[in-house]
């Protein structure tokens, strides 16, 4: 079996034997990547396709059965809320959020919390060493007396597969998606073929009947706020959560973008401190100023809001002053 490098269009799938900065098929500017084909004979094989036995049958719909207690429930109560009332014990998801918005700080809290429930966890980072994680952690968890969570600092897809197999995960990290590669691939990090080739190899961690495991993969975003990638990225997770915010503000809402277990029209609320993320359970109560009943302010009115499925109760407050300009200024 010989092997052959060609170059394909990650727009529209074109091939050619050398790279060019234009696809003359599609007119896309910068989409080839390159990727390793083999020859059996006259007969073209992908590199990702694999042939086996069949090792599962097919099974009635009637008769496929049906599991209630496949979720790990939290005690960060707005985490629970936007993912449908916890984490699916089979399920592949993604987080995505600006940097600096505090995607790894919930991650490594919701890895924490998991840990404690006798769950054992595996933080696998492309982006950071394990000094570094460990910093972070010693910063939002006051005492780390848990053995259950494992940190891994690689970019081999392959090492963290053998770091799996060998402590046996019941919730996988993967931060981020873009950092990792398959050694079989060679493409560079963060291209179509290494994110989508990456992505697969998790889902068939995740999905496996025999040992389901849930699998929480990080993504960065675009400038114009959108998931790196490809588009078949988000079709492939069962869950897509993002993160918004100022980076400059405390507030942080988490929404779901897609969720195959439950409801996308969840929202929740953290506030961003030194501590980490703290789940805001009674957002009313934040967006309102507490005073005495007794005194008597005015400019302010309290009005309802609607934020996804929630009715939040907020404050809105009026400065008014005396203006010396002919024109004065109106601010909201």
């Amino acid at each position: 079996m010989k092997s052959k490098i060609v170059y394909i269009c990650s727009n529209c799938k074109f091939e050619q034997v050398k790279w060019s900065g234009r696809c003359p098929n599609c007119n896309t500017w910068n989409s080839f990547e390159e990727s390793e084909i083999l020859k059996k004979g006259n007969v073209k094989v992908n590199t990702y396709i694999k042939s086996g036995t069949v090792t599962k049958k097919a099974q009635r719909l009637s008769e496929v059965k049906v599991f209630n207690s496949d979720r790990i429930v939290t005690d960060i109560n707005e985490f629970n809320r936007v993912v449908g009332g916890g984490i699916v014990r089979d399920s592949i998801s993604i987080l995505a959020a600006k940097p600096g918005a505090g995607k790894s700080t919930l991650l490594l809290q919701v890895a924490y919390d998991i840990s404690k429930k006798g769950f054992r966890v595996l933080y696998a980072s492309g982006e950071e060493s394990e000094s570094q994680i460990r910093k972070r952690t010693d910063r939002i968890i006051s005492e780390l007396s848990d053995e259950s969570i494992w940190i891994y600092s690689d970019i081999s897809l392959n090492n963290v597969v053998s770091v799996i197999n060998e402590i046996d995960p019941d919730f996988i990290i993967i931060d981020s998606i873009q950092t990792f590669i398959l050694e079989e691939y060679l493409s560079r990090p963060g291209s179509p073929t290494q994110t989508m080739e990456c992505a697969n190899e998790l889902l068939r961690i995740a999905k496996n009947a025999n040992r389901p495991r849930a699998v929480m993969i990080v993504g960065q975003m675009t400038k114009e706020d959108e998931l790196a990638g490809v588009r078949a990225l988000e079709h492939l997770v069962d869950c897509v959560l993002m993160i918004e915010g100022d980076n400059l503000e405390e507030l942080r809402s988490l929404i779901c973008t897609k969720n195959r277990f439950g409801s996308t029209g969840e929202v929740g609320f953290f506030s961003m401190t030194e501590q980490g993320m703290v789940s805001i359970d009674n957002p009313s109560q934040f967006f309102m100023t507490q005073r005495d009943d007794s005194n008597e302010v005015f400019g302010s009115c309290l009005s309802v809001v609607k934020e996804g499925n929630r009715c939040i109760v907020v404050e809105i407050e009026s400065l008014v002053s005396n203006s010396i300009t002919p024109y004065p200024s109106r601010i909201s």
